[in-house]
């Protein structure tokens, strides 16, 4: 493989990150919106957000399909066949797939902030989920399984 076409696989799976990236992003803040339009009691803005989140849900998976395909491709390229599903594990392999000279520090920011936004996502479904419990119980006074 040429040091021209490393650089390009290795540009289209930086641009696929930084895509899924953004949109975990995007989840992660209508998530936030919908937490706090629960906590303030505004069902009508809480379902305006709710309405959008299983497109933001969508979008996102389909940048992490993306992303993995563009990164076993670039690690088949190269001859890596396994990669831990770990930040440090991707961003070695990574390294090992392009040239010394090239810059890594974008990838590992990316990958690093992605797997934080993707542990705040985690957290924000819960606490949404806790409020709807707690709000149905509310409404029909103190009993309610969601």
């Amino acid at each position: 493989m040429t040091k021209q076409a490393k650089k390009s696989v290795y540009t289209e799976f930086v641009d696929c990150l930084s895509a899924e990236y953004n949109c975990w992003q995007a989840v992660s803040n209508n998530l936030l919106k919908s937490k706090q339009s629960l906590i303030s009691f505004d069902v009508k803005q809480f379902k305006e957000f709710s309405e959008i989140h299983n497109t933001l849900v969508d979008n996102a998976n389909e940048q992490t399909f993306m992303r993995s395909i563009k990164m076993k491709s670039m690690f088949g390229f190269n001859g890596i066949s396994e990669c831990k599903n770990t930040v440090s594990d991707i961003c070695k392999a990574v390294s090992k797939c392009i040239d010394k000279g090239e810059n890594t520090v974008i990838c590992e920011f990316l990958l690093c902030d992605l797997q934080n936004t993707l542990k705040r996502v985690a957290k924000l479904q819960a606490e949404v989920k806790e409020l709807i419990s707690l709000g149905l119980e509310l409404v029909n006074g103190g009993s309610s399984n969601v």
